[in-house]
């Protein structure tokens, strides 16, 4: 893992913490490409994208109630190559040097946008019991894994949120 694993994260962190200086703020909600964070007054209704849709105008794959939190989701559908007509994501196992091909997006709800950027992007390359335990260990952690054959993979702290 990069620090592109975290740096969008952190600078939407530092933003919300720098609008929030100014006093006379009661609610604020960055998003920057998959990272988003909500603080303040009123909870936000986000949707999250189905990894399987190639346009960003279809209806969601589902939608969560953020509340003082942040949201990152990484995935395979938007970044990547091609080669020799085979169409690999951009996230690499460290352990391996390949492309991870066995998770098509995770999304992550965590207390600040750049824990949230570092997790979602390991929980690529995790199966989604490893995310999971990872999840628990950290506390405060809800998540939601669309393996390569489509299926959703929630954890207690996600299906919270979910509506």
């Amino acid at each position: 893992m990069s620090l592109n694993a975290i740096a969008k994260g952190a600078i939407v962190d530092w933003c919300v913490d720098q609008t929030f200086a100014d006093r006379l703020v009661e609610r604020v909600v960055v998003n920057a490409g998959g990272d988003l964070v909500h603080r303040g007054t009123k909870p936000a209704n986000v949707g999250i994208e189905d990894p399987a849709t190639k346009f960003d105008n279809v209806p969601p794959l589902t939608y969560i109630t953020l509340d003082n939190a942040a949201l990152a989701t990484s995935g395979s559908q938007r970044r990547g190559f091609t080669v020799a007509g085979t169409r690999s994501g951009h996230v690499v196992d460290p352990r391996t040097g390949w492309p991870v091909d066995h998770i098509r997006s995770a999304s992550v709800v965590a207390p600040t946008a750049a824990l949230a950027d570092a997790l979602a992007t390991a929980f690529m390359v995790l199966k989604p019991p490893e995310s999971f335990t990872v999840a628990e260990a950290v506390g405060g952690i809800a998540a939601l894994i669309v393996d390569s054959d489509g299926a959703q993979h929630r954890n207690a702290a996600w299906s919270a949120i979910e509506q």
